[in-house]
């Protein structure tokens, strides 16, 4: 696998709301994950877009953020600026709520793909599926 997921979920937030953490951590150096800002279908079908989405009992409550600012990568060759966090992790915060009373836990999706400038990029991954413990489960 080219980026090692991790999953938090922290409760309290929003009146009984929570907030999902999750931190893409790509393997290897040099490689970084595309930013939310990349357009679904990519800039110029280069690119796949970083997502991060719930699934019932929960329901987003705002907008996925990020730890660190994206910035413009200019790809050597090709007249194109994709947009991209800096090399190594990143951390990606979606406030929720839970919208079912006696659920225990709720599915977290993630779409993402990495790349190096010298190595190329690994396989992207769309909708992959983790379980979040909910508060009081």
């Amino acid at each position: 696998m080219a980026v090692s997921v991790t999953l938090h979920r922290e409760a309290g937030h929003g009146g009984g709301g929570v907030l999902v953490t999750a931190t893409l951590r790509p393997e290897g150096e040099g490689f970084h994950v595309y930013s939310l800002e990349m357009p679904d279908g990519g800039v110029e079908a280069l690119g796949i877009p970083t997502r991060l989405g719930v699934g019932a009992p929960l329901e987003a409550a705002g907008a996925v953020t990020a730890g660190v600012r994206p910035y413009e990568l200019s790809m050597a060759g090709l007249d194109v600026k994709l947009p991209v966090y800096p090399d190594g992790p990143v951390t990606l915060r979606l406030p929720a709520r839970i919208t079912g009373k006696g659920a225990r836990a709720a599915e977290v999706t993630f779409t993402y793909g990495a790349c190096s400038a010298t190595e190329g990029c690994r396989a992207p991954v769309r909708g992959r599926a983790l379980t979040v413990a909910l508060p009081g489960a």
